[in-house]
């Protein structure tokens, strides 16, 4: 259980805690408030963890550790409460949207990271939640009110599927992760960045003193290292589904191919359904088409994990070499789990690359997507889209890649898919 709320200027320290000092200021009786909240409503609880006042500031290794890890703290705690000392429990909305709570910097991972946020008025009344209402049991009548991400989004800026669940926000760029901060300010201009640790999924020293702008270059500066050794994967240009070179691909028109298009969104939308699904057909008969349009189907649901389109005579696509390189390239992208996946696995065999497709997919394909099944919350499965697959140049790669992919059903609650597209070629069948 995470507690938050800063009130300016009057936030205690640990050692005020430990020593009993500043008892009657407004941060030790909102440290109070949150005890008393909690033994009302809930049971069961046996620790709270109050941001403001359970990092030893005076210690700079315990400081830095706890900056770096806070995010992921939030991430598992079971409840995280947000004190509005602004807003009344009367739930004027122009009043909720415009709390300090989401000014200030520091809030931003206690908003995004957790699973639930009960939002708590001045004088200790639910406002509302954001993220999954908690489930009712024996002992506990804590009421969650009503679902705020629609008036929260309209506040900062931050799409309501991400505030709803943070495993939405897979696939944004970090350009798109730092626009969150706008408008946000914090007390000292190296948290600016530092608290973006998390959500940019980077680690690095804090360093007090160093001043906002380096602070700044030292993150980015982690971000990009990452990435570079991502880029250093040798991968198939214009292979996604969505690349310029697929363009000439159309899409289905609107009320054709209907049946064929609601078979697959339907397999595509449940766990129950098999690994994988082929659909073939003779050369011409628009598979690319259903292809691209499916494909952009899940990608608007947020479920479409990676692409490859072969293409015969198109270097790097008229082979299966630069497969598995090219998806675990998109799935680095898309997934923070699936990247430091991937670079671990680089960093012990720095040649993966030139190794055989079975090592690659093992390393750079399985294990990250088993490292995102176990740390992502969803009902829907993740989407792995390959093309005309019969335009591969090897027989004997087609039945290894089917083979490798087939692997993929053993992830746990089915939650990896895989779209294949071919003619009926017999060494796929």
């Amino acid at each position: 259980m995470d507690v938050s709320g800063w009130i300016e200027g009057t936030e205690v320290s640990l050692q005020d805690v430990q020593e009993g000092r500043n008892s009657s200021s407004a941060g030790y009786l909102k440290v109070l408030g949150f005890r008393e909240f909690i033994k009302r409503n809930m049971e069961g609880i046996d620790w709270l963890w109050v941001d403001t006042c359970c990092i030893n500031k005076l210690d700079a290794s315990e400081l830095s550790e706890a900056i770096n890890s806070m995010f992921e703290w939030y991430r598992n705690a079971h409840i995280c409460l947000a004190y509005l000392p602004d807003v009344s429990a009367g739930l004027d909305l122009d009043a909720l949207r415009g709390s300090d709570w989401f000014k200030r910097g520091w809030t931003l991972q206690e908003l995004l990271a957790p699973r639930t946020v009960l939002f708590i008025t001045r004088d200790w009344r639910v406002a509302g939640h954001k993220g999954y209402a908690p489930k009712r049991s024996s002992g506990q009548n804590l009421f969650a009110g009503a679902p705020l991400e629609s008036i929260i989004a309209q506040a900062t800026g931050i799409p309501e599927d991400v505030l709803h669940d943070y495993g939405h926000s897979q696939g944004l760029s970090v350009q798109e992760r730092l626009g969150w901060l706008e408008n946000r300010t914090t007390s000292r201009t190296e948290d600016m960045s530092y608290c973006l640790l998390g959500i940019l999924d980077a680690k690095m020293v804090v360093n007090y003193g160093e001043g906002g702008d380096r602070a700044r270059r030292r993150l980015l500066e982690d971000v990009n290292k990452d990435d570079q050794a991502i880029r250093c994967l040798d991968v198939a240009r214009g292979a996604a589904f969505n690349d310029r070179d697929n363009e000439q691909v159309s899409d289905c028109l609107v009320g054709t191919r209907v049946g064929i298009l609601g078979q697959i969104a339907e397999w595509g939308s449940t766990a129950q359904e098999e690994c994988i699904f082929w659909l073939s057909g003779m050369a011409g008969t628009g598979k690319s088409t259903i292809f691209k349009t499916v494909a952009q189907t899940f990608s608007d649901r947020n479920q479409m994990a990676a692409s490859f389109c072969f293409k015969r005579g198109e270097a790097g696509r008229d082979s299966a070499s630069l497969l598995f390189t090219t998806l675990s390239t998109q799935l680095a992208q898309k997934f923070p789990e699936a990247k430091r996946s991937i670079l671990a696995a680089l960093s012990v065999q720095p040649e993966l690359q030139q190794k055989g497709l079975k090592v690659q997919f093992e390393n750079l394909i399985l294990q990250p997507l088993q490292r995102v099944i176990l740390s992502t919350r969803r009902d829907a499965p993740w989407i792995i889209g390959i093309d005309a697959l019969d335009e591969c140049d090897k027989d004997a790669d087609v039945e290894l890649v089917i083979n490798q992919l087939s692997r993929l059903k053993d992830i746990p609650s089915g939650h990896v898919r895989i779209l294949i597209t071919s003619r009926p070629e017999l060494p796929i069948r």
